[in-house]
């Protein structure tokens, strides 16, 4: 069925945006117990510049084309806007990786 195709590639979709957005992020535990030493605890945190990983943008780019295939079997165009998302955070990491 194209509605449970559609659901579970956007489970991965979430899965891998935020995989790749969490990896390099250092994280503190939960609220409830010890913060980092910081005076923040891990839901009052300041936000942080974005950043993705070589391997992240790895991912990033083989789950675009694994995205775009599932897509036309689907038959949804709508799932486009999603693409474009992915193609921004692969040329972020690697404008990112030019800069270092």
């Amino acid at each position: 069925d194209a509605g449970v195709r559609k659901g579970i590639l956007l489970a991965r979709y979430a899965d891998v945006l935020k995989n790749s957005a969490t990896a390099k992020q250092q994280r503190i535990t939960p609220a409830s117990s010890k913060g980092d030493g910081s005076g923040w605890n891990y839901w009052e945190r300041s936000s942080r510049k974005l950043e993705v990983s070589e391997p992240g943008r790895a991912d990033i780019v083989s789950f675009r084309e694994h995205f775009s295939r599932e897509m036309s079997a689907i038959g949804d165009p709508e799932l486009e806007k999603e693409t474009r998302v992915l193609d921004q955070l692969s040329r972020l990491v690697q404008q990112s990786l030019a800069e270092n």
